[in-house]
């Protein structure tokens, strides 16, 4: 069984996978064009939109049973689009983003090093979001929560 640090990383590793085998082929993310899949809460840059941003959040310990820990760790899917129209910007980045959530909620059978209890939809904030310095560039988020437990010495 996996560490704190271990289960964080191949729980985020299996959705980034997830998301990018979407963009290939005939999978789901191809008719939005997608160009990116970016990890983390920190990037150089904005991503080049349309993107989806993986985030994850802070982890909650929520249960000590004979050396075994649970956690539970929320991960935003974000996408960020850019538009000249504010209401078409915010309808693509909502799609965008729930659609995000639908395939990574698929991500647990890559998941190999954490013990994954469970993979749930937690929370969509619709709210078109908008950074004064570029107006055109909008984001919506979608959250999912990792349920998963560890060995700790």
């Amino acid at each position: 069984m996996a560490n704190l640090a271990e289960s964080i990383e191949d729980i985020v590793d299996a959705i980034l996978g997830t998301l990018e085998d979407a963009r290939q082929g005939a999978g789901l993310l191809v008719d939005e064009a997608l160009k990116q899949v970016v990890r983390g809460s920190v990037t150089r840059g904005v991503p080049t939109p349309p993107a989806l941003w993986v985030v994850p959040r802070a982890a909650q310990f929520s249960q000590d049973e004979y050396g075994l820990e649970t956690w539970t760790m929320p991960v935003d899917i974000a996408a960020v689009v850019k538009s000249d129209d504010p209401d078409e910007g915010a309808a693509a980045a909502n799609r965008l983003a729930a659609l995000g959530l639908v395939i990574a909620l698929t991500a647990r059978p890559r998941i190999t090093v954490a013990d994954i209890i469970d993979i749930v939809s937690q929370s969509f904030d619709p709210t078109a979001h908008s950074n004064e310095a570029n107006k055109t560039l909008l984001w919506t988020y979608a959250t999912l929560r990792a349920t998963f437990t560890v060995t700790q010495p």
